[in-house]
């Protein structure tokens, strides 16, 4: 659960449980992910190799995913003008 924490300062209840909420249906995402479509089926049960998609490697391509679709503010400036 700390791998998908998100840092935040705001001490609104509803805003933090929003983040919990929003970090286990991650978690639940990736072990769906891991489960229907990297587990090798076998006699038994499934095989579920854990180096093939780690948690870490699927938080990295969601931040990339959300960086290609609204890029991060580098900078900030002020306007001319404005005291």
């Amino acid at each position: 659960m700390n791998t998908l924490r998100i840092r935040i300062t705001n001490r609104n209840p509803k805003l933090r449980l929003l983040f919990v909420m929003l970090a286990f249906a991650l978690v639940n995402l990736w072990v769906f992910l891991s489960w229907t479509v990297l587990a090798v089926p076998r006699r038994g049960g499934r095989y579920l190799l854990p180096d093939l998609f780690q948690l870490e490697k699927f938080r990295y391509f969601l931040r990339e995913a959300i960086h290609r679709i609204r890029p991060p503010v580098l900078s900030v400036s002020r306007p001319v003008g404005v005291f």
